[in-house]
């Protein structure tokens, strides 16, 4: 089955958004392990 190009946006669109929170995500959990002072201003799920 072909997608049709609206489709074919949205999933391009839904991958670029998941890279981008899987990157934040990395970055959030890396401050967490340094200062978890800093991580909670952060605040990862709130920004997410």
């Amino acid at each position: 089955m072909r997608l049709k190009h609206y489709q074919e946006k949205v999933i391009k669109a839904l991958k670029d958004y998941l890279g981008e929170l899987s990157e934040f995500k990395a970055t959030y959990q890396k401050a967490l392990e340094f200062d978890a002072d800093i991580a909670r201003d952060y605040n990862f799920p709130k920004r997410a």
